[in-house]
C-alpha cells in the first residue's frame, strides 16, 4: 500500500486556538527532549506575535488555508491508499505491514504531484533500497529546484517532502522517529544506514515556503526592521511572477490560489 503521513501540527481551525499551546507543540516536535525545547517554543511564540503586529488576518487563518491547499494536492495523488496523521501511527503500521508500497511524509503545508507514486513505481527501485529521493522544488515567491546531491548551499539529502520510505520499513517500527522527521531521515541517508534510490524526476513535490513558515518569520524577526521585512516577504510571495518547468506545472493552480490569498493578507497590513 502507498500512504501519505502528515506530521503533527496545531489545530489551526480550532475555535479555541491558542498560540502559546501551538508554539509548545511545534517545539516538542522539532526540539523535543533537548535543552533547546523551551527556548524554541518561546521563540516560535514571538514569531506568531510578530505576525499579529503586522496583519489583521490571523496567523492561524493563514496556516489553516495553507493546510487546506496541501490536503487538496494530497487527495489528487494517484495510487494513494490513504492519508494519515502522525498520531495515527498504529493504524498506518497495520495498513502497510508486510506491504510492498511506499510511505510519504510531509508537513501540513507542503504538496505532492498527482503522479508521485506512479513515478516511484516506474523507478523499479532495487529490493534492498529503503528510501527513494528526488529533486525538491521550493516556492517562496520564486521557484527553485534543489540539486539531489548535497552542496554547500543545499547541504541535505532529505528535506520536508522529497523522500519516501518502504512501507515495510515503517511498519517494522524500529525507527519510526527516523523515518517521520526529515532531519533524522537525512542522517539515516548520510550515514548510509539506508540504501537509497534516486529518481531523475523533478517536480514530484513542492515545499511551500510561505511567509508563514518558521524560517521566513525568523528571517524577518532577525532583520533590522522586522515588520517591514515581513510585509516585504508577503508582497514578494503574493505578487511575484515565474515560470514552471513541465514537471512542476501541476502546482500552478495551487500557487495561484496561495498568491491570491496572500494578496488579501497584504491588504490587511497594519500601516
Amino acid at each position: 500500500m502507498n500512504v501519505i503521513v502528515e506530521r503533527q501540527s496545531p489545530d489551526w481551525g480550532s475555535q479555541t486556538f491558542n498560540s502559546k499551546e501551538a508554539s509548545a507543540l511545534i517545539a516538542r516536535r522539532l526540539r523535543g527532549g533537548t535543552p533547546q525545547e523551551e527556548a524554541f517554543g518561546s521563540q516560535t511564540l514571538a514569531l506568531h506575535d510578530l505576525w499579529a503586529r503586522c496583519f489583521t488576518v490571523s496567523f492561524a487563518a493563514c496556516r489553516l488555508f495553507l493546510k487546506e491547499i496541501a490536503h487538496e494536492t494530497w487527495q489528487k495523488v494517484n495510487d494513494c491508499n490513504g492519508i494519515f496523521s502522525e498520531q495515527q501511527h498504529e493504524i498506518v503500521s497495520a495498513s502497510v505491514l508486510g506491504g510492498s508500497g511506499w510511505v510519504l511524509f510531509t508537513d501540513d503545508d507542503d504538496w505532492y504531484s498527482p503522479n508521485v507514486f506512479e513515478r516511484i513505481a516506474e523507478a523499479k527501485a532495487p529490493s534492498d533500497a529503503n528510501c527513494i529521493l528526488w529533486n525538491r522544488v521550493r516556492f517562496n515567491g520564486i521557484i527553485s529546484t534543489n540539486p539531489i546531491v548535497p552542496t554547500d548551499q543545499f547541504p541535505l539529502w532529505a528535506y520536508t517532502n522529497n523522500y519516501a520510505v518502504r512501507a515495510n520499513l515503517y511498519a517494522a517500527g524500529e525507527s519510526v522517529s527516523a523515518v517521520m522527521q526529515h532531519g533524522l531521515a537525512n542522517r539515516m541517508v548520510e550515514q548510509k544506514t539506508w540504501k537509497i534510490c534516486i529518481l531523475p524526476h523533478a517536480g514530484l513535490s513542492v515545499t511551500n515556503k510561505s511567509p508563514c513558515s518558521w524560517n521566513s518569520l525568523n528571517q524577518a524577526a532577525t532583520s533590522p526592521e522586522p515588520a517591514k521585512h515581513l510585509v516585504g516577504l508577503v508582497e514578494k510571495y503574493a505578487r511575484s511572477s515565474f515560470e514552471l518547468e513541465i514537471g512542476s506545472r501541476w502546482a500552478l493552480p495551487h500557487i495561484r490560489a496561495c498568491q491570491a490569498f496572500f494578496r488579501d493578507v497584504l491588504r490587511s497590513a497594519r500601516n
